[in-house]
């Protein structure tokens, strides 16, 4: 095959093309590099819409059940194979939901992180390590705090998790991505990267605010409040 296209007639009828067109191709896109190498398929990936939990520490992140059955069906796979299960009976109690497959899905959300983040990723802010926790229904849910560094305003807007697979990257990801790991503004390197905003400021003042017809909120210790 030539660089360029074929000089020949037939060749050109049997649609032959040059090897640089091929590689190329007529855009980036759809080029055979971007096809082939760089657009494989990603395992271990979750994608869902995000919504905020105070419950959740900083750390923590939501994840639906089902979507954690897919997230750490492999390492979970590999902590019932070295019980010495068989990998086939180990796949099936994973597709089965067994108790014995959740054990092993909950043990690993305990050890191994995921990394979330919201496109486009800008600044490292934009991608950021926690500690998954199970929670009911089919959405990603976050501590407000962390929003800022997603620009997350919740009319919609989604997110994609990855799981941390090597024990390297497991390290990597709570020494250097967790929120509590990256507390300092890259603004001015002095303030702090988390604290309350406007809609936390919202939720004081209506919890606060006196209502003429209503009985006043009372509170029975500043823990309660």
């Amino acid at each position: 095959m030539g660089l360029a296209d074929p000089a020949d007639a037939e060749l050109r009828q049997k649609n032959v093309k040059g090897i640089m067109k091929k590689l190329v191709g007529s855009s980036p896109k759809t080029s055979y590099v971007q096809g082939k190498l760089l657009s494989s398929t990603v395992d271990n990936v979750s994608r869902g819409v995000a919504l905020p939990n105070s419950s959740l520490k900083l750390n923590q992140i939501g994840v639906p059940e089902e979507q954690a059955w897919k997230l750490f069906e492999l390492p979970v796979m590999r902590r019932l194979t070295r019980r010495g299960i068989p990998v086939a009976e180990a796949k099936q109690a994973i597709e089965d939901r067994k108790p014995i497959a959740r054990e092993a899905m909950l043990a690993e959300m305990e050890y191994r992180p995921v990394t979330s983040s919201r496109a486009p990723v800008l600044h490292k802010y934009g991608i950021q390590g926690f500690m998954p926790v199970l929670v009911d229904g089919y959405s990603i849910q976050l501590n407000p705090l962390v929003h800022v560094g997603f620009n997350l305003d919740h009319d919609g807007d989604q997110m994609n998790l990855h799981t941390v697979l090597t024990d390297d990257a497991v390290d990597d990801v709570k020494r250097k991505m967790l929120p509590t790991r990256m507390l300092i503004s890259p603004a001015d390197f002095e303030s702090p990267m988390y604290q309350p905003r406007q809609d936390h400021a919202l939720g004081l003042y209506h919890a606060s605010a006196s209502r003429s017809n209503e009985k006043p909120v009372v509170f029975m210790s500043m823990k309660d409040a």
